[in-house]
């Protein structure tokens, strides 16, 4: 029973640790992003 708990919570962890690091990933392809269209921005100009 105890394992099982163990294991269960184990998961969540792990899944909490991969939410926060999709998280970061969603934020950097979005900074990439906005740095990407203020430089073609810049050349139009």
């Amino acid at each position: 029973m105890i394992a099982a708990r163990t294991a269960a919570s184990d998961f969540s962890e792990r899944k909490r640790k991969i939410a926060r690091k999709q998280k970061e990933i969603e934020e950097t392809i979005k900074k990439l992003k906005d740095m990407k269209m203020s430089f073609s921005q810049k050349k139009e100009n």
